[in-house]
């Protein structure tokens, strides 16, 4: 099974299976619908293939997609490379198969061909022609287009053919059986290349579900010349490669096709559906009287909601029910998984040490809390979903709300110069376990198109929980719960996990916005050495080093 980034870059090399007649053939339709001359209406182009003349551009969603294109394309012109595998010039091996066979009958011959070592040059001069996101005006699909130019491209590999004589064609009389005779190499050059990504997504009725899926996923190409050279081919056999280039592209398109499709299949299984209806497209606007609900209590996100519009913005459902099906499709079952990459980057997760003043009426003391980590995160669910849309869809008003039934805070603590009514020694050190039920963490991010590109002018997280209890090991000897529970009445536990909330509060703030970062504006250096660089920008040094209790 191919991975997403190794889908990506197998867009690309849909140019590998390479024929005049049978591209311009098969296309004829591609090309007469979709203007690719310098200066064409991008409009145009996405009404015609979209077919819907009543869509409206999605601002927010398109500078997304379009920052991502870009970085992209930037770093594959600039590194010729893409997380860590050599893009120019790319080896098809890395994804696709070591050898392509092609099998077929044609001309009286039953033709074999094999190709291997195949190497394709040009990836680096990739260019981003257009681009376009649109929505229904019910927000209720999307539709997107990107159009990707190429002056040259060329492929460079070996080959080899037979052909034997099935007695019936008009040329077997002429030659029994056709051959490259042996191994010969080969290369394939095409000026003038454009490629097409087209996405649709919709709410629909089917599978045994309503919601969002995969409703239309194509990837069409075109170009103004191609030239085979195929080493000791004469007039025959290069008829033959023609003929069987036709069918190559259409196999290798529809390969595609199904390999992105079981790539997303594969995380988010609800998301391809292959008999389905779409649902009505219908507006629902925020209801600005909601009295239930997790955005019910949340004053200043109803508070940015009346700002914005109030009654007049409409609930991005698509968008809700998408990420809803992402998360507990695909992100719950990494998280759930032991020695995932997620699991084990956030559970259990490592907080920096604390080290506080506190003094009250009755104690006093220097409060250490280090070596402590959070833990059972891998239960978090996604309680809410809320997304609101202007009319126009450029801004984007987004709440995101996580619950965690149980979760617990260990560490090891340290009580110096501890005074109980100023004169009794009540200091004490060992490890502490702190029970949190029913933890919430809120995260509200408001995105907004502007004349300067899109910006994130809103960025909060907020975490809250029902129930807690401490329990400290080491302190006052002999005491056992009554220390426990005189620690908990003086308030330094509390103080403790409220000192760690704050800091996690500032951690979770920061690194959502580090992962946002990355993945709206570079996704192409990769999730890890993206955030990487975004702590090494904020003045942490790599590797990481946790202060120590000592």
């Amino acid at each position: 099974m191919k991975t997403w980034r190794e889908s990506f870059l197998y867009i690309v090399t849909l140019v590998s299976s390479l024929d005049t007649a049978g591209i311009r053939n098969n296309n004829s339709d591609f090309v007469e619908n979709i203007e690719f001359g310098v200066g064409g209406d991008s409009d145009k182009v996405l009404k015609l293939e979209s077919g819907n003349t009543n869509r409206v551009r999605d601002y927010v969603w398109e500078g997304m997609v379009k920052t991502a294109w870009l970085d992209y394309i930037t770093r594959l012109n600039r590194d010729k490379e893409l997380y860590g595998l050599q893009i120019e010039p790319l080896k098809l091996s890395h994804v696709l198969e070591d050898e392509l066979y092609i099998s077929q009958t044609m001309l009286g011959y039953q033709v074999e061909l094999w190709m291997w070592n195949l190497t394709l040059h040009g990836l680096s001069g990739l260019k981003l022609e257009k681009l376009s996101l649109e929505r229904n005006s019910g927000l209720t699909d999307i539709f997107t287009y990107a159009l990707l130019d190429s002056p040259q491209l060329s492929l460079t590999g070996m080959y080899r053919m037979q052909g034997s004589s099935e007695g019936t064609g008009a040329l077997s009389w002429v030659l029994s059986d056709i051959s490259s005779e042996g191994e010969r190499p080969l290369s394939i050059n095409m000026t003038g290349v454009r490629i097409a990504a087209e996405l649709e997504v919709g709410l629909v009725n089917g599978c045994g579900q309503q919601g969002a899926v995969v409703t239309d996923l194509s990837f069409p190409f075109t170009y103004t010349d191609i030239k085979f050279e195929f080493e000791n081919i004469g007039t025959v056999l290069g008829t033959a490669v023609d003929v069987i280039g036709g069918l190559v592209i259409e196999r290798e398109r529809k390969n595609l096709v199904k390999l992105l499709k079981d790539g997303i299949s594969s995380e988010v299984k609800s998301l391809i559906c292959e008999n389905f209806n779409k649902v009505e497209d219908v507006r629902e606007h925020v209801d600005t009287e909601v009295t239930e609900g997790p955005v019910s209590y949340d004053k200043m996100f109803n508070s940015l909601l009346e700002k914005e519009g109030g009654s007049k913005l409409i609930r991005d459902r698509l968008a809700e029910n998408t990420v809803r099906k992402i998360f507990n499709e695909s992100i719950r079952r990494h998280l759930e998984t032991s020695l995932s990459p997620l699991r084990t980057a956030l559970d259990p997760l490592k907080l920096f040490p604390l080290e506080f003043q506190f003094q009250n009426d009755l104690y006093s003391a220097n409060v250490e809390a280090c070596n402590a980590y959070v833990h059972n995160v891998k239960q978090a669910v996604l309680e809410d979903m809320y997304l609101a849309r202007d009319t126009s869809l450029n801004i984007s008003l987004l709440r995101v709300q996580f619950k965690v039934p149980v979760t617990w805070m260990s560490g090891y603590y340290k009580l110096r110069k501890a005074k109980l009514f100023t004169f009794i020694p009540a200091g004490g050190s060992g490890d502490f376990n702190v029970d949190l039920r029913d933890v919430r963490v809120a995260l509200t991010v408001v995105l907004r198109n502007t004349e300067a590109g899109l910006i994130m002018e809103h960025f909060k997280v907020d975490i809250g929980w029902q129930t807690i209890r401490f329990k400290f090991d080491g302190l006052w000897k002999g005491f056992g719960e009554i220390a426990d529970k005189v620690m908990n009445q003086l308030g330094v536990g509390g103080l403790i996990v409220e000192k760690q909330k704050r800091w996690i509060m500032g951690e979770i703030k920061t690194y959502l916005r580090g992962l946002a970062v990355c993945m709206m504006w570079s996704p192409s250096l990769g999730l890890d050495l993206c955030m990487r660089q975004f702590w090494i920008d904020l003045g942490w040094e790599y590797p990481w080093v946790y202060p120590t209790c000592d």
